[in-house]
């Protein structure tokens, strides 16, 4: 992904300001103070570049040579300024910038920092644009380009349920009310019995003189926002920007639910969650499923010697190698305290066997280093294979070879195929 922010500012000593505020973003920096250094920085990082802030009032001519360059180049861009002029802001937005930004008591850095934020992460969203109007479409996917986001178009249901199957990355569907031969509000109420507000977000689109009951509509059906036409881009970035961080928050404190904050692996939670789908998924395609728990060897004994700081030091490393052994595919889990879980599908018996002997050597011969010396520890697995597909049962037929694996000399296998 592009990672530097770009600021064009003739003022050096304005110029350290700019990049003094947006560094605690954590982005790469790069100021210019000239038209020449600007087309030689283009050059050397546009592959590189993300967004450009841009100061309005430069000196030398730069300023109409800059935002047109930048425009060429389809850079993202924000024209600040701490003098006001409607017209001003109108044709800067008009010629392509991102936004104009006004603040008569200095840069008002806090919305510009969320708009870098926003812009950044565009780069990985995509949208759907669906409008019965190809104008209508063409226009509001250049202002999504403006705004990072690759979009699509898109001109009633089939159409849109077509590309969100294809591209799991869509985040946003722009959905006007006039498709070709359906309501926008039909189509949003058809897309949220599949796609719920947790992973897709929705803005609803009407035309102006419509009565308040369409936009109320828009919402009962499952609309995130809506916005009434004709309206100026930077209204529209704000509705896109606020349903997109909405959706955010929403996956990172689901992501929090499901997250081990220790070892940062999946818990119990997100387990049993996921778990059930992969059985689901094994039972369609009539493969076996494997189960395997794991127990990391007197565990306790680790934490009533070193403490608990160490045993949780323990838990990190043992966690790191789950994470560099085990498949993207397969199932990671921390469930207990010393105490984990993998759910592996379409696997055969040799395979199996092999990864977790494997992996049993790995956890064997890692060191663990310590103030009060060197750790070594080992871990008991008791490993199932099946085509039983009810999770509860599967993880405790696993459980139960754990136990055997454990009272029969630990560090060992024990693994039933049925």
């Amino acid at each position: 992904m592009k990672n530097k922010i770009l600021l064009v500012e003739d003022n050096s000593e304005l110029l350290q300001q700019h990049i003094d505020q947006v560094s605690v973003l954590g982005y790469e920096s790069i100021g210019v103070s000239n038209f020449k250094e600007l087309k030689n920085i283009l050059d050397l990082e546009k592959e590189n570049i993300f967004i450009v802030l841009h100061d309005h009032i430069l000196a030398n001519d730069l300023e109409s040579n800059a935002l047109d360059l930048l425009m060429q180049n389809d850079i993202p861009t924000i024209v600040f300024s701490e003098v006001y002029n409607e017209n001003i802001a109108e044709e800067t937005v008009f010629n392509g910038a991102l936004d104009y930004v006004v603040n008569n008591e200095g840069i008002d850095y806090t919305y510009i920092l969320q708009m870098i934020e926003r812009t950044y992460k565009n780069q990985v969203v995509k949208a759907i644009v669906a409008d019965g109007n190809k104008t209508a479409r063409a226009t509001q996917v250049n202002l999504l380009k403006k705004f990072n986001i690759d979009s699509f178009e898109a001109k009633n249901t089939l159409e849109i349920e077509r590309l969100l199957q294809k591209n799991k990355d869509i985040g946003l569907v722009i959905v006007d009310q006039s498709l070709d031969g359906e309501t926008g509000t039909d189509v949003i109420l058809k897309l949220r019995k599949i796609h719920s507000k947790d992973n897709l977000a929705i803005i609803g689109v009407t035309e102006h003189g419509h009565s308040s009951r369409l936009a109320i509509e828009f919402l009962k059906k499952g609309a995130n926002d809506f916005i009434t036409k004709p309206f100026i881009s930077e209204e529209f970035n704000l509705r896109v920007m606020q349903s997109l961080d909405t959706l955010e928050f929403i996956h990172v404190n689901k992501q929090s639910a499901m997250t081990d904050h220790l070892t940062q692996m999946y818990n119990k939670r997100a387990f049993e969650s996921l778990g059930g789908e992969i059985c689901i998924l094994a039972k369609k395609e009539d493969s076996n499923v494997a189960c395997a728990m794991l127990d990391i060897d007197f565990f306790k004994k680790i934490n009533d010697t070193y403490g608990h700081h160490i045993g949780d030091k323990v838990l990190v490393s043992v966690s790191e190698i789950f994470k560099e052994h085990f498949r993207k595919s397969d199932l990671v889990a921390r469930v207990g305290g010393e105490e984990f879980t993998v759910l592996l599908s379409n696997i055969k018996t040799e395979k199996v066997v092999e990864i977790f002997e494997e992996f049993r050597k790995k956890i064997e011969s890692k060191v663990i280093s310590t103030d009060n010396g060197d750790i070594t520890v080992t871990i008991s697995i008791g490993l199932y294979l099946s085509k039983e597909y009810i999770l509860h049962n599967i993880v405790e037929k696993a459980d139960g070879l754990l136990y055997d694996a454990k009272n029969s000399g630990r560090n060992k296998i024990k693994f039933l195929e049925k």
